[in-house]
């Protein structure tokens, strides 16, 4: 199945990684901010908890700048000294939230959490909140000069415990063309994995889940900034007051 939704109120994904810019000269020195999504009262300023570049495959240090005051969260920076596909993943510390029965439906409607989820909440008589963990992954990639034509390090550089990639030759996408995505828990193909495509602004997304290989393609309708966003949802194996949320989300520009 596939869903083409509009709406602006909320988007799956909190946070994304916006660089400022996609598209560098070797010797460049490159930023990027995470930019948060939804209501920052809520959600809470995102602090880094790990970040990582990779260029062609090896590790560039990444600066991070001290914090300059409690409303922006900390810039990020490296420079890329050698032409490649400079891959930046972003680890989230997790937040704690807590949400009604409402509330929390909401979200994991959002999040295309699992039907037997959902409906385990609904049924649930809880008269107190649920508290709802989330641990978020942030990337986005920078092409530098001319990268390799057979530079496939990007695909592998930042797979990480949840994690989601482009399938393609290179991670260059076109409006109207179709472009592929592929989840991954570890190494292992997250199959059945709703993967979900929006538009920055707000005004477009489409879903649909991953086959068995963990993959499912799209084709992105108009140019511009697209979020690719993954998230896994599951009860706490100790505390059924406890859900917990890992999410991954990919900045792309579309041309």
């Amino acid at each position: 199945w596939s869903s083409d939704v509009c709406s602006s109120d909320l988007f799956a994904a909190e946070f994304w990684l916006r660089p400022d810019r996609f598209s560098a000269t070797p010797g460049a020195t490159l930023a990027a901010e995470i930019v948060v999504l939804g209501d920052v009262s809520r959600i809470g300023i995102p602090a880094v908890d790990q970040a990582r570049v990779t260029l062609a495959g090896a590790s560039v240090p990444v600066g991070l700048d001290a914090w300059t005051d409690n409303q922006r969260p900390q810039r990020l920076s490296a420079t890329v000294a050698r032409p490649g596909w400079a891959v930046w993943s972003v680890d989230v510390r997790p937040s704690l939230e807590r949400l009604s029965t409402s509330e929390l439906t909401s979200r994991l409607h959002l999040l295309y959490a699992p039907s037997m989820l959902r409906e385990h909440v609904l049924r649930s008589s809880r008269s107190s909140e649920w508290r709802v963990s989330s641990y978020s992954t942030v990337k986005c990639i920078v092409t530098v000069g001319e990268p390799d034509s057979a530079d496939r390090s990007w695909r592998d550089a930042s797979r990480a415990v949840w994690d989601l990639i482009p399938r393609a030759e290179a991670p260059v996408i076109r409006a109207g063309q179709s472009t592929g995505f592929s989840v991954f828990t570890g190494s292992i193909p997250a199959a059945g994995t709703v993967v979900a495509l929006r538009s920055i602004t707000g005004e477009r997304e489409l879903a649909a889940p991953t086959g068995t290989d963990g993959s499912v393609d799209f084709v992105v309708p108009a140019s511009g900034l697209w979020l690719a966003s993954a998230s896994h949802v599951q009860l706490s194996a100790s505390d059924d007051s406890l859900l917990e949320v890992r999410s991954v989300s990919l900045v792309l520009e579309v041309k």
